[in-house]
């Protein structure tokens, strides 16, 4: 015995239906498949750069304190994870923020400061011999040179 199926019955033996023809009335009202813009490629990540600390056996880690001097009418200065504007930024501290100026780097000053609100000591008001990278309690990053004003050392 033949069975035959008809149009628009389903297969007996999968259950699917048959694929619609190309001329079929299915075919010329399905909605077609949206198109979809391409993501624009991400801008490059540029690794973090340590501010360095120490390196003068008989001075402190790092030689100044100041407190952020923004531009006029910025408020605030961002603090990025390397020296230049393609760093990504990690803070924005408001003026009179106090901060360690630690490291200089093609026109960027390397600065320590404590969380907001927290007088934590950040370790680098002792001599450290070698010049190594700074490696916490408090936060660390860098500020376009001339964003702080220097109050000690």
């Amino acid at each position: 015995m033949l069975l035959l199926a008809g149009c628009g019955e389903r297969s007996r033996t999968s259950g699917a239906p048959p694929a619609a023809r190309v001329d079929s009335p299915q075919a010329r009202t399905a909605t077609p498949s949206p198109v979809v813009a391409a993501a624009a490629p991400a801008a490059p990540v540029h690794p973090a750069v340590a501010v360095r600390v120490g390196g003068i056996e008989d001075l402190d880690a790092c030689l100044s304190s100041g407190v952020i001097t923004p531009p006029a009418g910025s408020g605030r200065v961002e603090v990025r994870v390397g020296p230049g504007e393609r760093y990504s930024v990690v803070d924005r501290l408001p003026a009179g923020t106090s901060v360690t100026e630690c490291d200089v780097k093609d026109g960027w000053t390397g600065i320590v400061y404590p969380e907001s609100g927290n007088d934590t000591d950040c370790g680098v008001g002792s001599p450290i011999p070698t010049l190594t990278p700074y490696a916490g309690p408090c936060r660390s990053g860098w500020i376009p040179a001339g964003t702080d004003s220097v109050v000690a050392g």
